[in-house]
């Protein structure tokens, strides 16, 4: 297991790097579309913007050797897209690692604008991708040792219990998500109720599992814009 971490962030480097002028008299932060007052949470292209620099490669943001790339996927909430997002992380072993749903209010505050939004997004993206390559090294750590381990045991010791298996959560997310699609699809399901009743459950089963959520209202609260009555009220109507 590497004892560096999977990816660095200096935020008064990648500060700099924004307030830097390029072209026409503009910061790179204004080439980028970051309009100090005007870039808040609230903006429609905030997520779009911080993909976008994100895939610039700003000072103090250091991927260790084995991280290729990491690319935010943004998911939209029926007709607008910049309402949330997936986290992935390429490793150099041919992996993609992928972080449960990320709501839009995750990535900052809403108080916070222009160039300490971005970097507040940015300091985000940086504790999931870290949380996400430990998670996946210690999953491969157990499965190697549970691979190279030899039981042997004497005349009437009994041998040791069986290894639980150990799942990623992109394995267990990826798994769940396939249940549901062929669920939906083998019912020819609508666009609504049973399509927002599994669709629930697949983010309230993440959600516990990686600890964002106690209860429904933290479900709703960590995976959804809409309030929780909105939301059960979708479920309701397939009941």
């Amino acid at each position: 297991m590497h004892n560096t971490p999977a990816l660095t962030f200096d935020s008064a480097a990648a500060r700099a790097w924004l307030h830097q002028p390029v072209n026409d008299g503009l910061t790179r932060a204004e080439a980028l579309g970051v309009q100090d007052e005007l870039f808040v949470r609230v903006q429609e292209q905030f997520l779009s913007t911080v993909s976008d620099v994100l895939a610039a490669g700003p000072d103090g943001l250091q991927r260790r050797p084995d991280v290729t790339d990491i690319l935010l996927w943004l998911i939209p909430d029926d007709e607008i897209l910049d309402q949330g997002a997936i986290i992935t992380v390429d490793l150099a072993n041919g992996v993609r690692l992928a972080s449960p749903h990320q709501d839009l209010k995750d990535f900052a505050d809403r108080d916070q604008h222009g160039i300490n939004a971005v970097l507040a997004a940015l300091t985000h993206i940086t504790h999931q991708v870290q949380h996400l390559v430990d998670t996946y090294a210690r999953s491969e750590t157990r499965q190697s040792a549970h691979a190279a381990g030899v039981t042997t045991t004497t005349a009437g010791t009994p041998p040791p219990p069986p290894q639980v298996p150990v799942f990623s959560e992109r394995q267990v997310s990826e798994a769940l998500i396939a249940a549901a699609d062929d669920i939906l699809a083998a019912v020819e399901a609508g666009p609504e109720g049973l399509r927002d009743s599994i669709n629930l459950t697949v983010n309230a089963a993440m959600s516990y599992l990686t600890g964002q959520a106690t209860d429904l209202h933290d479900v709703v609260a960590a995976n959804y814009s809409e309030d929780y009555p909105t939301v059960l009220g979708w479920v309701e109507a397939a009941a």
